[in-house]
């Protein structure tokens, strides 16, 4: 009903639909946003006032503090929606490449999305070249996911912005990982790890402690601070890893589980048999590093 009361009422609303012949394959509502004037942009900063709709620019002043954000123009792909039986067949792909060149000819300078995250949508989103920028610490109560925002430039010499805000994304999410997001879905933990820049590269000392844990009886607790740098030092190698492996990585070092939660998410036998693979996704990890 929401949907519907806004498609009758939003001011600054488009529709695009893709046809087959006659028949509607595909659609999606497009909200006009930003362009704010200074002062408005100054309240929102400050938690002042707060909009009806304008959810890029108010997200990137009020909760990023970005300060330049408010005076640019976006479009927000509010819903799309492709008909059950032309799915994965590269017809939303389509739709959203039509809307950005519609959006460059209405000199928009940016086009965003935010959606319930889960590994699929949000590996949708990512190949369409959008930059994920924010991450929801809670649930949305309704569809038991957290929300992400993403967003992609319209021009090369508007990525400032886009810049700005990968840096707090990714300092946001590796120290929320540990505690608001330790019960993130490492899956779409790894893939949303795998968008972020790498961080400095570890001393050789922190190297050869992290080998001795894989070859010896070197326990974990004495390393852990080293594998999860060398994990951000090279964020990309974890889609190359096998699922389990992956998500064994991100629940143990990014998210910090115990033991006894990793035995029991995994369905493994003992600690014993958690570190065994816990030290074989590592060393294939860097295995793919040498490569």
């Amino acid at each position: 009903p929401s949907d519907f009361r806004q498609l009758l009422d939003a001011p600054h609303l488009s529709v695009f639909v893709a046809m087959q012949g006659k028949n509607v394959v595909a659609t999606a509502l497009v909200l006009h946003e930003g362009d704010l004037s200074p002062q408005l942009c100054i309240d929102i900063r400050l938690g002042t006032r707060r909009l009806r709709g304008h959810l890029l620019p108010q997200s990137l002043l009020a909760q990023m503090g970005i300060d330049d954000a408010g005076n640019k123009r976006y479009a927000r792909i509010m819903r799309i929606a492709v008909h059950p039986q032309r799915q994965r067949q590269g017809t939303g792909s389509v739709l959203e490449s039509y809307i950005a060149q519609w959006a460059i000819v209405q000199k928009i300078d940016y086009i965003g999305a935010s959606f319930g995250a889960t590994a699929d949508l949000t590996q949708y989103w990512l190949k369409q070249q959008y930059q994920p920028i924010r991450l929801g610490l809670t649930k949305d109560s309704a569809s038991g996911t957290h929300s992400l925002l993403v967003i992609k430039s319209l021009g090369d010499e508007k990525k400032s912005l886009l810049v700005q805000a990968d840096d707090m994304f990714c300092r946001a999410l590796r120290y929320s990982l540990a505690s608001d997001l330790r019960e993130l879905e490492p899956e779409l933990a790894a893939l949303l790890i795998a968008q972020l820049s790498s961080a400095p590269a570890l001393p050789l000392g922190e190297q050869r402690n992290i080998k001795n844990f894989i070859t010896t009886e070197r326990p974990f607790e004495q390393v852990d601070y080293a594998i999860e740098a060398l994990i951000w030092h090279r964020p990309k190698l974890l889609m190359a890893l096998e699922s389990e492996e992956k998500q064994l990585i991100v629940s143990k070092v990014l998210q910090r589980k115990t033991w006894g939660e990793i035995i029991s998410r995994y369905k493994l036998c003992g600690k014993k048999q958690a570190k065994h693979k816990l030290k074989q996704s590592i060393n294939n990890f860097l295995a793919i590093g040498e490569d």
